[in-house]
Parts: C-alpha cells; sequence; structure tokens
C-alpha cells in the first residue's frame, strides 16, 4: 500500500525546502551585526570628531579666547569649557577644575553636548550602546556589545580615534 503519492512527496520536499530557506534568510548573521555595528561605531567616531573640530574652530574664532576659557562657545544651549590648547573639555568648570585631568561627566556632558540630538546613547539609558569613561586624561566611550570597540577622545591633542582590539 502505497502512502504518498510522489507530488505529495514533492510538496513535503517543497515544504521543506521553503522553511529552511525562510529560516536562512530570518536568521540574522552574527558577523554581520558586527560589521554593521562596527560601522555604527565608525560613523559615531567621524561624527564626534568632527564636533570636536567645530568646537575647535569656535574657539578661535572667539575674541575672548586668550581672556576666558570657561562657557566661552555656546552649542545647543549649553556653554563649552577649553583648555589652554583650545579643544572642550566639559560644560561645568570652574577657573581651577579646568587644569584637571578630564573626568567621566565631562566626558558624558561634550557627548550629550556635541553630538545631541544625534547620539548614540551611553549608559545607564535603557537603549545605551555605549559605555563612557575617563582613563589617563582621556574619554573612552566603549561599546557595549562589543567590548573591543571603542572611541578614545584626547583633550590635550583633540584627536579622536576608534579603536578595534
Amino acid at each position: 500500500m502505497k502512502l504518498f503519492s510522489r507530488h505529495t512527496g514533492w510538496g513535503i520536499a517543497l515544504l521543506f525546502f521553503s522553511a529552511a530557506m525562510l529560516w536562512v534568510l530570518t536568521t540574522p548573521n552574527p558577523r554581520e551585526a558586527g560589521r554593521f555595528y562596527q560601522n555604527v561605531m565608525a560613523m559615531s567616531n567621524a561624527a564626534f570628531q568632527e564636533a570636536i573640530i567645530f568646537a575647535h574652530m569656535k574657539y578661535h574664532l572667539s575674541p575672548e579666547k586668550n581672556a576666558k576659557k570657561l562657557d566661552l562657545v555656546q552649542i545647543d544651549g549649553k556653554w563649552l569649557d577649553y583648555n589652554d590648547e583650545g579643544f572642550p573639555v566639559g560644560i561645568e568648570h570652574d577657573e581651577n577644575s579646568v587644569q584637571l585631568p578630564i573626568s567621566r561627566r565631562d566626558c558624558r556632558d561634550l557627548w550629550h553636548t556635541l553630538l545631541a540630538p544625534m547620539r548614540p546613547y551611553l549608559v545607564p539609558d535603557e537603549y545605551a550602546s555605549l559605555k563612557v569613561s575617563a582613563r589617563q586624561g582621556k574619554c573612552v566611550f566603549t561599546s557595549v556589545l562589543y567590548t573591543e570597540q571603542r572611541i578614545i577622545y584626547d583633550p590635550e591633542s583633540g584627536k579622536v580615534s576608534l579603536q578595534v582590539l
């Protein structure tokens, strides 16, 4: 006795093939996700670098740059503070604290001020993609998902770099 006809067998084979193709097409590839995320980090790095350059140029265009380092340039309603080299170091300094190494709060304030409203979120935000820290006088923005990827800002030189370990 024959359980399946030839057409039924081909129908089942086609069903399994379709299910397999659907699974392959809808299952995310971790390598692709990593490459996509690296591209997002590269774009964030470029945007932050451009914002630092913009703030540095605003510093040099300010007529008060030689007499004043605090609250010198206003961006997005916040006043930037600058170091002696003319690079932004935060938004909430006094005459003494502007000479101290950059802090985690300074890094967070710079990120929010310079990249608002188009910025990846920082921890502790619910949709955060970056953690912020201050190490050896530099701001370090480390990826939450791929901890080997980080954006580093050096306020002494104004350099912003993307580091992938």
